[in-house]
């Protein structure tokens, strides 16, 4: 049998449904196979990785074409919420802030966009003064995973006395700090941090 019969077919790619990121000499190709083009200035601007690219890619040619392989975080809506704070594009701090937070941050980190990872939690600290029990609890959740403690300490100053619990039902509150399985968050049972 020979190579060709054994390669797989290429991945079809499509281009952003929004049409936002439809021209430049800049090509990303998320990890589910959508492309978005812009102009390599807005990611030469905001990340040192892509200027470091710019730098090697200098002498080969001027666009530059990247494949995002990342199927945690480079996907679609990940790329193009990342793409929207760097291109201007306003943050809609509506309910869904925190999901679209936790897609802009791993991608800032990885690419090194200090500002546009400093601006999306600078908003999440706003936006928890407004933000309902249910919606400080995934601001917690995120904060935690982003190692943000300050964030974590704001919202338990707001929410303190809330108990969050997932996925645990008809047990009362001081049951469930015995239950290592369970996904609980009983602020009440930490420390003071109000102080």
């Amino acid at each position: 049998m020979s190579d060709l019969a054994r390669a797989e077919p290429e991945p079809v790619v499509t281009d952003d449904t929004r049409k936002v990121y439809t021209a430049g000499n800049l090509t990303l190709i998320s990890s589910d196979n959508v492309r978005f083009r812009l102009p390599s200035y807005y990611l030469i601007a905001a990340s040192k990785v892509f200027r470091d690219m710019q730098d090697v890619n200098a002498k080969e040619s001027a666009d530059m074409h990247v494949a995002l392989t990342d199927t945690q975080i480079e996907t679609a809506p990940a790329v193009r919420a990342w793409l929207g704070i760097i291109t201007g594009r306003p943050l809609p701090a509506d309910d869904n802030l925190p999901i679209r937070a936790g897609r802009i941050i791993p991608l800032a980190r990885k690419f090194d966009c200090p500002l546009v990872e400093s601006s999306t939690i600078s908003l999440l600290y706003r936006w928890v003064d407004h933000a309902t029990n249910s919606q400080a609890y995934d601001v917690v959740v995120l904060a935690t995973m982003m190692d943000e403690p300050g964030l974590v300490a704001k919202v338990l100053r707001k929410y303190g006395t809330v108990t969050w619990a997932d996925d645990v039902q008809d047990m009362e509150t001081r049951d469930l700090q015995a239950l290592p399985e369970a996904q609980c968050m009983d602020p009440v049972s930490w420390h003071d941090v109000r102080r």
